[in-house]
C-alpha cells in the first residue's frame, strides 16, 4: 500500500479543498442521510482516514470514531479534532498490520474511502476488515473507478495510457507524484469480491458522473451549487455511475 508522506500537501489541496472534495462530502452526506445511518451513535472504524475531515463531520452527530492513517496526515487528523472538541482514537498504522491492534469486532460502521485502489491486494484487505464489523453492520466503500478512468482518457484521445490487456479493461501508466491510484478499481470485480464475501448492497452512488468531462469555461460559468446539485441527481441514476471517478457503495454484512 502506498503511504501519502510525500503527496501529503497534494492531496489535501487537490482534494480537501476543492469542487472535488466539496462534492464527495455532499454524496457521501446524502447516502448516510438516506440510509438513515445517523439514527443512534454508532462505533465507526475508519481505514485509511487521512485528515479525518468525513469522520469529524460523523464524531459531530454523536458516532465514536476510531481512525487508522499510515501517513503523516493522521497529524492534521488529530489537530482537527482536537480544535473541534471532539474525541477519537488514533492509530498510524497500515490497513494490513489492522490486527496488530487488538481491535474489538463489534464496529457498527466500517469507513474505506479512497483505500482499497491504493493496495496491490484489495480483496485480501477487505479479509483482514471485515471482521471487525459486526454482524448487520455496515461497511461504506469509496473507490476509484477503472472504468470511469478509461472512458475519461479514452473522450480526451489519451490512448497512449491505455495498455490493451485480453480482458479489454486496460492496465495504466502510472507518474510518479500522481494522485491517479496505483490500482483502479473495476466495478465488476468488486461487486463480485462484495458478493463472495457475503456482503448485501443498500445503496450505490457515483461521484463526478460528469463533472470531469465538462469543459474548464463551463464549469467556471456555472455556479457551485447547482453542479452539485446535478450530480447528486444524475449520480444516483445507475444508468450514468459508470462514466462516474469514483464509486460509493454501502453493503451490510
Amino acid at each position: 500500500m502506498l503511504h501519502f508522506d510525500t503527496l501529503d500537501q497534494h492531496f489535501h489541496e487537490k482534494i480537501y479543498r476543492s469542487f472535488k472534495g466539496r462534492l464527495r462530502l455532499n454524496v457521501l452526506a446524502r447516502d448516510f442521510n438516506a440510509l438513515n445511518l445517523h439514527d443512534r451513535p454508532k462505533k465507526v472504524l475508519d481505514i485509511g482516514g487521512g485528515s479525518g475531515i468525513f469522520s469529524l463531520s460523523l464524531a459531530e452527530k454523536g458516532h465514536d470514531i476510531t481512525l487508522i492513517e499510515p501517513s503523516t496526515m493522521i497529524e492534521k487528523a488529530e489537530l482537527n479534532f482536537s480544535n473541534a472538541k471532539r474525541p477519537a482514537t488514533f492509530f498510524k498504522v497500515r490497513a494490513e498490520e489492522i490486527d496488530s491492534l487488538n481491535l474489538p469486532n463489534t464496529f457498527d460502521l466500517i469507513l474505506l474511502h479512497a483505500v482499497l485502489e491504493w493496495t496491490e491486494s484489495p480483496k485480501v484487505i477487505l479479509e483482514k476488515v471485515l471482521p471487525y464489523l459486526k454482524k448487520g453492520g455496515v461497511l461504506s466503500l469509496l473507490f476509484y473507478n477503472k472504468q470511469g478512468l478509461i472512458f475519461h482518457n479514452l473522450i480526451r484521445g489519451n490512448f497512449r495510457v491505455i495498455e490493451h490487456e485480453t480482458d479489454g479493461e486496460g492496465t495504466f501508466k502510472r507518474h510518479p507524484g500522481s494522485l491517479t491510484p496505483i490500482n483502479p478499481l473495476s466495478p465488476v470485480t468488486m461487486k463480485k469480491t462484495l458478493l463472495e464475501l457475503g456482503l448485501s448492497p443498500l445503496k450505490q452512488s457515483g461521484i463526478r458522473v460528469f463533472h470531469d468531462y465538462m469543459t474548464k469555461k463551463n464549469q467556471e460559468k456555472i455556479e457551485e451549487s447547482e453542479r452539485i446539485e446535478m450530480e447528486l441527481h444524475y449520480g444516483e441514476l445507475p444508468e450514468y455511475c459508470h462514466t462516474a471517478r469514483y464509486l460509493h457503495w454501502v453493503y451490510q454484512k
